[in-house]
């Protein structure tokens, strides 16, 4: 019972003890870690980035809050060291605190500011799968430079990009292959002549062979296989592309249309055709006169035409109105040949799907629905119709691109721009014979 008693009091005392010493010693550490946010602080305030940096990292590693570490990160954008707060974002914000909206507002804002905007929209896409709530401040930084972008590539002819392929004819160094949306050539040059990627496309050997090829460059079809389904017809020279299993072919005297299964002839005889889509097609018997067919090869309505527009794609009918012209005068119409409206107009561009045309009205140009009405967006000096929500638009002597409200999303800076894909890529060029690929870092990053 003694020894007990003698114990006791000396474990009580030795507890208490070890308590006073680890209360004091944190103590100690409190007061350094707010000596240290203190000095970090002043050197921050006097411009001294990298002491600042430094004793904020040694706060935080005694104790680590996000406010800090935002508060240490911000060091750098005052110092508009965007690559440093780029990387604190990368190592520290974005690793330790991944669900925090304002880590994406600290990168973006980084990125925006150093212009490396594929960067800033792939932390936008992060912050999107990881953050419930949502920041304002993201939303406009992001608002900002929704039409950023950036041209890659070196061609001197180009075609247009396929929806379903993703690529499109160009011509490089005399000879065309398929690229995609970043310039690379998928297809490998090697044709005189390429025309639009559908499901398969219309080349031109150097040979002088006329055939079709799919997306990955196999061929689809050759000239011989409808040759031989067709032997009166005589050697094919080139095709047009194979729409709704109707191919068009030319054999130096005619265009003629063919079954794409059987490759016997449908009908023929014309001086020049367009490609029969959506149920309509246009052609010529003596290269003057034009008149729309249907895809039994019959006469569709009673007038005929000095033009029918065609789109970019080689079609009359993309998006339910065609627009033909005859004596300087364009008109559009249904696929039954009926007018639409009463609206006559000077100068007019093919719908090139569902969004609106060009038309040249009262000097200027100006756009028009397919159902006939009109939308002035201001004085262009020329215009292309709406592709995948942009338009190709002049003003003093350059071309830039409108969105579909009207507004400039892409300032003149072109001496020619083609249509926009649906992937946010159109061909743009900065000189004459040679044409780059605009692509907005939205959708391209």
């Amino acid at each position: 019972m003694k020894t007990t008693a003698v114990v006791v009091p000396a474990m009580v005392l030795l507890l208490g003890a070890s308590a006073f010493y680890l209360n004091e010693a944190r103590g100690d550490t409190k007061d350094e870690y707010a000596k240290l946010v203190e000095t970090a602080r002043m050197y921050a305030e006097n411009g001294i980035k990298g002491d600042a940096v430094t004793k904020y990292k040694e706060a935080l590693s005694i104790s680590s809050s996000f406010e800090l570490a935002l508060e240490a990160g911000e060091v750098y954008l005052q110092e508009d060291d965007y690559r440093g707060a780029q990387k604190w974002y990368e190592d520290v914000l974005s690793a330790e605190y991944p669900r925090d909206a304002r880590t994406y507002e600290f990168g973006i804002e980084a990125y925006v500011a150093k212009k490396d905007y594929e960067e800033a929209f792939e932390a936008y896409d992060v912050y999107e799968s990881r953050c419930r709530e949502k920041s304002e401040k993201v939303e406009k930084l992001l608002e900002e430079i929704e039409y950023t972008y950036g041209v890659t590539g070196n061609f001197t002819h180009h075609g247009e990009f396929g929806a379903s392929s993703g690529l499109a004819a160009a011509e490089s160094e005399g000879l065309w292959g398929y690229v995609d949306s970043k310039g690379n050539f998928k297809i490998k040059k090697g044709y005189v002549s390429a025309g639009f990627m559908g499901t398969s496309a219309p080349v031109v050997n150097a040979k002088g062979s006329a055939y079709y090829i799919y997306k990955d460059g196999t061929v689809a079809y050759t000239h011989e296989d409808f040759e031989k389904a067709n032997p009166d017809f005589g050697k094919i020279e080139r095709f047009k592309e194979c729409v709704g299993g109707i191919a068009l072919a030319y054999n130096g005297k005619e265009w003629a249309y063919f079954n794409e299964a059987t490759k016997k002839m449908l009908f023929g005889g014309f001086a020049d055709a367009t490609v029969i889509a959506n149920g309509v097609g246009a052609v010529t018997e003596d290269g003057e006169e034009w008149y729309l067919i249907g895809a039994d090869g019959k006469r569709i309505g009673d007038e005929s035409f000095d033009e029918v527009c065609v789109s970019s794609k080689g079609y009359v009918n993309a998006s339910g109105t065609i627009i033909a012209g005859r004596g300087g005068k364009y008109r559009l119409y249904d696929p039954k040949g009926g007018r639409v409206g009463s609206a006559e107009y000077a100068g007019a561009r093919a719908f090139e799907g569902e969004g609106m045309a060009a038309v040249k009205k009262s000097g200027k140009w100006i756009f028009v629905a397919s159902d006939g009405t009109e939308s002035d967006f201001g004085y262009f000096e020329d215009a292309k119709s709406f592709s995948n929500g942009f338009a190709a638009v002049k003003k003093k002597g350059l071309w830039g691109y409108a969105a579909e409200d009207g507004t400039i999303a892409v300032e003149p800076a072109f001496v020619d721009a083609g249509n926009m894909s649906a992937s946010g890529t159109a061909f743009v060029s900065k000189r004459e014979d040679s044409w780059g690929i605009l692509g907005f870092y939205k959708y391209s990053h």
